[in-house]
Parts: C-alpha cells; sequence; structure tokens
C-alpha cells in the first residue's frame, strides 16, 4: 500500500475538481467545504469539486497545534513511537487500539475529520520530504525549507519556537509537518505541528 496522496487539479466550468489516491480513511469520512462529486471503493481515486482558489493554505476551520516527541534516527520509528505515547496519554474513546486499527475504523475517521486531536493521531503515516503536503500525513520540511529558519540546518529548540508562526502560517487543514531540533549540535528530539482537518 502507498503511503503517497496524489492530488490533481483540473478546472471545469469555474470548479475545481481534484483526484485524490487516498487510503479507506479518507474516502467515507471526508467532511470540509470541498463536496463529493464521486467515489470508488478504498485506496482507489476519488473527485471532489470547490471553487477554485479553495483548496489549501488555510486553517481557516482548522486548529494550529505543536508538539515535541523523542528523537530517533529513523524519523517514521519516532513518528510512529510519539503516536504510540499521544495514544496512552488519551485514547479519545477508542480504547486498545493501535494507531493502524484507528485509521481502519469508520469512526475514529470521522472523529480526525470533524475536529480532529491536535496531535500526531491526526496523521496516518510519515511521508517523503520531497512528497510535498499531503492531506492526513505527516511531511518532513526539506533541507531547505530548514535552512529558511535555521541556517546551519541544525535547528534548536529555541529557533523553533521563534520561527513556530512562520511554520505554522502555509500549513492547511489537515497537514501536518515535522523536523529533527538539535541539542549542543546532537539530534534530541522532534518538533510536529499542524493543523486540524476542520
Amino acid at each position: 500500500m502507498s503511503a503517497a496522496l496524489t492530488l490533481v487539479a483540473k478546472e471545469r466550468g469555474g470548479v475545481a475538481l481534484v483526484e485524490q489516491v487516498l487510503y479507506p480513511v479518507l474516502v467515507s469520512a471526508w467532511r470540509s467545504p470541498l463536496r463529493f462529486i464521486a467515489h470508488t471503493s478504498p485506496f482507489t481515486a476519488l473527485e471532489l469539486a470547490a471553487p477554485l482558489g479553495d483548496l489549501g493554505g488555510s486553517a481557516v476551520g482548522g486548529d494550529e497545534w505543536t508538539a515535541t516527541g523523542p528523537y530517533q534516527e529513523v524519523l517514521a520509528a519516532a513518528f510512529r513511537q510519539a503516536q504510540q505515547q499521544e495514544l496512552a496519554k488519551d485514547d479519545h474513546g477508542f480504547p486498545g487500539r493501535g494507531i493502524v486499527e484507528l485509521w481502519e475504523d469508520e469512526g475514529w475517521r470521522e472523529y480526525i475529520l470533524t475536529g480532529g486531536t491536535c496531535t500526531v493521531l491526526d496523521f496516518y503515516a510519515l511521508i517523503d520530504a520531497d512528497a510535498g503536503d499531503e492531506f492526513a500525513m505527516m511531511r518532513p520540511l526539506t533541507e531547505e525549507e530548514i535552512r529558511s529558519w535555521a541556517p546551519d540546518g541544525r535547528p534548536t529548540r529555541d529557533q523553533w519556537d521563534a520561527a513556530i508562526r512562520r511554520l505554522l502560517d502555509p500549513v492547511g487543514r489537515g497537514i501536518g509537518r515535522c523536523t529533527v531540533l538539535y541539542r549542543d549540535g546532537e539530534p534530541a528530539e522532534i518538533a510536529y505541528w499542524g493543523c486540524t482537518a476542520d
């Protein structure tokens, strides 16, 4: 199963039609200003319609959040660990399940897409930094993005705290980002931030 979410927009009669290859979690539970045109079975394409200009960038309607989690050399493992720790603190009324099981549950998807948790639990998987932002996926910053606010490419917690407003500004609903934070020149923790879907 691919973690990728492919977004293709095309104009038809002043409306942007968007094709997205999504996890099954997003097909049945999408609740946004976009409306369904049609969709097929899980893991296939769906078309959503929205007026041109409504397809991203704005956190209006979503809640921004920030957090840090433990560092691991493999970023995807650190992300899963952060999710497990968050789930141990609060299962949000969905007891006894791991993150993958939660995302397979229609009730969980509805919960995330109509409010969310303001945590790493709002995201299904970690994607490649070069993939671009994808709905319900956590994306690490690219080297260029990091150096725009941490010129040495090794951001500290203080630099992240100082830059967080400008880091949150371009994050649209259902989007998450992360980066490694350094202490005394060594990787120390992972910073996560994003915006809920609604």
